[in-house]
C-alpha cells in the first residue's frame, strides 16, 4: 500500500489526518534552550502560543537524514510504499535531508517506491497539497500518477497569511528593527504570500486587523481558480475568532466551498507568532 507522510508543520488537524490515512513526521522544538519532541496529537495551542507572549523563546531543527531512516523504515520494512510531503525548501533544509535518507534507502529497500516532494509551502499550505494526494489515494491512483500530479499541482497552491505583531518578524529577519517598530506605531499588518520558490515574501501593508482579512479575501478572489468547489485550508496562532470571520467572509461570497481550520504548530508559530492567520487555496501559478 501508498503510506502518505508529510512533517508535522503541514499542520492538519490530527482527527482529519487519521480519517485520511495521513502520518505526520515529529520534530525537534526548543523552548528557552530546552528541546522536547514536538509532534500534533501534544501539542497545546493555547499553552505554547501564551508561552511566547509571555517571552519564551523558541526555535526548531530541520530534520536530518537519519531521523527519516528510522521514521521510514519500519513501513518499507512492512513493504509499503512511500510518498513525502516536506516543508518547504525554501524555508528548511529537511527536504534536501529527505533526499539523502532516500537514497540510502532505495539501495536497501530495493522493491519499494520513495517520493520526496518539496511542498513549496508550510502550515496548511503543505497539508492541503497533502489533502489532495490523499483524495488521490483514495481514489486508487497509481503511485506514478499520484506523484505527477503532486509535483504539478504544487504549483497551484496558494499561500497567504497575515502576522499580529512584527516582533517575531523581526526576530526571523523579516523586516528592520526600523520597520518593526514604524509599524507597530501604525498598527500595520503586512501580508505576506509564499512565493513560487518556497519562500516567503511581502505582498502589501495594511493598517488594522479587519483590514488585514479583507486583504487576504481580496488575494482569494484576484488569485483563486473556482474557490466555490473547493476544499478551503485556514490556520492560526491561537486566533480562532478571527478564522472564523475570515471563513464568513469567503462564505459569504463562495457558499458552496468547505473548509479546513487548523492551529499553527509550533515550527511555523516560533517565527510568525500569536495571532497568525493564514489562508490557502488552489490558483493561479504562484509568483516568481
Amino acid at each position: 500500500m501508498i503510506r502518505l507522510i508529510c512533517d508535522v508543520c503541514a499542520d492538519i488537524p490530527v482527527e482529519i489526518a487519521k480519517v485520511r490515512n495521513i502520518i505526520m513526521m515529529p520534530m525537534t522544538l526548543s523552548v528557552n534552550n530546552s528541546e522536547q519532541k514536538y509532534s500534533a496529537e501534544n501539542f497545546d495551542a493555547k499553552e505554547f502560543y501564551d508561552g511566547m507572549r509571555n517571552g519564551n523563546i523558541c526555535s526548531t531543527s530541520q530534520i536530518n537524514a537519519d531521523s527519516y531512516i528510522n521514521f521510514f523504515t519500519p513501513y518499507l520494512q512492512n513493504g509499503d510504499d512511500i510518498i513525502y510531503v516536506c516543508l518547504s525548501s525554501g524555508l528548511s533544509g529537511s527536504y534536501n535531508n529527505s533526499l539523502i535518507a532516500i537514497d540510502e534507502l532505495k539501495k536497501e529497500f530495493t522493491n519499494c517506491k520513495i517520493h520526496s516532494i518539496d511542498s513549496l509551502g508550510a502550515s496548511l499550505g503543505e497539508g492541503l497539497l497533502v489533502l489532495k494526494i490523499a483524495q488521490k489515494i483514495k481514489e486508487n491512483c497509481s503511485f506514478d500518477d499520484i506523484v505527477k500530479y503532486a509535483e504539478e499541482i504544487k504549483h497551484n497552491v496558494m499561500l497567504w497569511f497575515t502576522v499580529d505583531d512584527l516582533k517575531y518578524l523581526l526576530q526571523g529577519g523579516r523586516v528592520s528593527k526600523t520597520s518593526a517598530i514604524v509599524g507597530t506605531l501604525l498598527n500595520i499588518k503586512p501580508v505576506l504570500q509564499c512565493n513560487a520558490e518556497g519562500k516567503l515574501v511581502p505582498y502589501q501593508k495594511v493598517r488594522g486587523r479587519k483590514k488585514a482579512i479583507k486583504a487576504l479575501v481580496e488575494c482569494m478572489n484576484e488569485y483563486g481558480l473556482d474557490i466555490d468547489n473547493q476544499e478551503i485550508c485556514i490556520s492560526h496562532c491561537d486566533a480562532l475568532e478571527d478564522a472564523i470571520i475570515l471563513q464568513n467572509e469567503i462564505s459569504s461570497i463562495y457558499p458552496n466551498c468547505t473548509f479546513v481550520i487548523g492551529q499553527i504548530g509550533a515550527v511555523i508559530g516560533s517565527h510568525s507568532g500569536p495571532g497568525t492567520l493564514a489562508l490557502f487555496f488552489i490558483g493561479e501559478k504562484r509568483f516568481v
